[in-house]
């Protein structure tokens, strides 16, 4: 993994997208005072633990209103479907996608 590699002393990020984060991925990033504040599908957006609060005030108005076709919500909140198995989560979204594409006629 990459991230192991950096020089956390003197790297800092806002924001880290890491796609199928496991929970020892997740656990890494927590050391390193990074949360998974949500989850674009298989993708687990990490802030900052002192942006936690602002990302979740976001995430209940702006973003909560972010879809994909078909109505399906873009955006995950939810703290399960960011510490979920990685194989899980990729199972839930592709069935969510299927649905959503079913939905709308595609």
């Amino acid at each position: 993994m990459a991230l192991v590699s950096l020089d956390w002393q003197t790297t800092s990020f806002g924001v880290v997208m890491v796609e199928h984060a496991s929970r020892a991925i997740t656990e890494f990033m927590g050391q390193r005072g990074m949360v998974a504040a949500f989850c674009i599908f298989i993708d687990t957006i990490f802030v900052p633990e002192a942006h936690a609060a602002a990302v979740a005030r976001w995430l209940a108005t702006d973003g909560a209103a972010l879809t994909l076709r078909g109505g399906m919500p873009l955006l995950s909140n939810r703290t399960s479907d960011c510490l979920d198995d990685r194989a899980l989560r990729y199972i839930k979204e592709r069935a969510l996608m299927q649905d959503a594409a079913a939905a709308s006629g595609e």
